[in-house]
């Protein structure tokens, strides 16, 4: 009878445990209900984009059982999977797509996570189908701004900038009134480091400024950095699209192995070649042409410049830099300190753009 007892007991206990178990399964099966939360960063919504490819990024989170993957689509056409960040990172996400129809397009964004939650998101974009311009219609001045007169720099301005410049104050200094109402909207400030950029982004939106430069190089940045530099451009990707900036980047010191990664988040690359085209011309040239590839492996529309530097380069060397690249770059700075050498900063200009 005692044995009947334990046995009955255990038996007892066996389908307790078997029907919590099943409860307890049931519940876990259930308590992810909660959809993940999905947006795009770039381009913003309203933004105008060119025809052709484009690298879409954005961000994605779930506080349940974590994003399963991202997909994308242009208006109605093929559902395509984004990249993470990396493997199972889904907090920030890229894809390359394709914009063919003019006039409005829709971006279609969805989050699925592993309990199969599902959220979608939307922006839309005018595509601009006129062909992008020539290489030698982008031009871009990196402005230092050590005791020069900005009646002189304005003037040079106005000779040569074009409605899509972008002008640069290296001294991480806003331009002088004198000089932005001589160049066009789009205008920049370049920074050495995120913080920087963080601290600065949304006042220079409310001021009208366009871009925003990110000079990441061993000298001046914070070695953390340096030492990420994909990760550090995607952050300030991040800083620039949410503040509706464009993201211009100009490393130096930094491996091109990076390049393609570090063109995904940003939308143009500065190459500092001062003084490297006094050494081999031939060199020059295809050391320029397969950082070039890199970049547009990466994003196919980064506008991708020359910065050269009258303090290490001749008006010749310079002009020769130009000729031998402008086949794949779209323009091409001058670093310069001093007022005496606007003139040859002139010369150079008249080289590119024809107007002297």
């Amino acid at each position: 009878m005692r044995h009947i007892t334990i046995i009955s007991t255990i038996f007892v206990l066996t389908v307790i445990i078997s029907v919590v178990g099943l409860f307890e399964s049931k519940a876990f099966a259930f308590v992810d209900t909660t959809k993940p939360t999905i947006s795009i960063t770039s381009p913003l919504n309203g933004a105008t984009v060119q025809t052709g490819n484009y690298v879409v990024t954005g961000t994605a989170s779930d506080t349940g059982s974590g994003i399963k993957l991202v997909q994308i689509k242009i208006n109605s056409g093929s559902i395509i999977t984004a990249t993470p960040k990396t493997t199972g990172d889904w907090s920030t996400w890229n894809a390359s797509v394709s914009f063919s129809q003019s006039s409005s397009n829709t971006i279609t964004v969805k989050a699925t996570d592993n309990a199969g939650n599902a959220r979608f998101s939307n922006i839309r974009v005018t595509v601009n189908t006129t062909p992008k311009p020539n290489t030698n219609a982008v031009f871009v001045f990196l402005v230092r701004n050590n005791g020069i007169d900005d009646a002189s720099l304005a003037s040079l301005y106005s000779k040569h900038a074009r409605s899509i410049d972008i002008v640069a104050q290296f001294t991480d200094k806003l331009l002088s009134d004198t000089i932005t109402s001589q160049v066009p909207a789009q205008k920049s400030t370049a920074y050495f480091s995120l913080s920087d950029i963080q601290a600065n982004v949304q006042n220079l939106h409310n001021l009208g400024y366009a871009w925003v430069v990110y000079d990441l190089e061993p000298s001046y940045s914070p070695a953390s950095e340096v030492q990420d530099p994909i990760g550090s451009i995607q952050k300030a990707s991040e800083y620039a699209h949410n503040n509706g900036l464009k993201l211009m980047i100009t490393p130096a010191g930094i491996a091109s192995s990076n390049f393609a990664g570090m063109a995904k988040y940003s939308d143009g690359f500065i190459l500092q070649v001062m003084g490297l085209i006094a050494g081999d011309p031939a060199i020059f040239s295809n050391t320029i042409h397969d950082s070039v590839t890199k970049i547009r492996s990466g994003n196919p529309n980064s506008i991708v410049i020359l910065q050269d530097s009258v303090n290490k380069d001749t008006v010749d060397q310079m002009n020769n830099a130009w000729d031998l690249t402008k086949d794949v770059v779209n323009g091409i700075t001058i670093f310069y300190s001093t007022p005496d050498q606007l003139p040859q900063m002139a010369q150079v200009l008249t080289h590119v753009d024809g107007i002297s």
